[in-house]
């Protein structure tokens, strides 16, 4: 069982789109382990109503690590390295924890659904959908 980063206590395991992912259910952080990421994001079985998808790429995208993400503290659960903190895709603006073991990467509340709806709307742009 992966207890809590942020110290909440032990994280349930959770079914959500077709991978097993742990949630702390205090504070809604996430614990994907190698590539439930990938698996999550390439499974597009969620939609999210206009206003938030909206609202999410209103504050997505940006290069860069902000200094209070770099100066954050946390370890993996697995073999307690560092995680490092990675801008998701290289310019998303969403900043996520990742083990340089490959062990798995850590989300903070809300960071699982921006990544899925940032991928979703690129991939439509890709496709001339957007």
């Amino acid at each position: 069982m992966i207890e809590c980063l942020n110290g909440c206590g032990p994280m349930q395991e959770t079914r959500y789109e077709d991978a097993y992912i742990d949630v702390c259910s205090e504070c809604r952080s996430v614990w994907l382990d190698g590539p439930e990421l990938a698996e999550v994001v390439n499974v597009r079985k969620r939609e999210w109503p206009a206003k938030v998808i909206e609202k999410v790429l209103e504050i997505t995208g940006g290069m860069g690590i902000p200094d209070g993400e770099r100066q954050r503290v946390l370890s993996c659960p697995k073999c307690s390295v560092a995680l490092a903190p990675v801008n998701y895709q290289g310019n998303s603006g969403i900043i996520v924890n990742t083990c340089e073991n490959h062990h798995g990467v850590w989300l903070d509340r809300g960071e699982l659904a921006k990544i899925q709806i940032y991928m979703e709307h690129w991939r439509k742009v890709g496709k001339g959908e957007s």
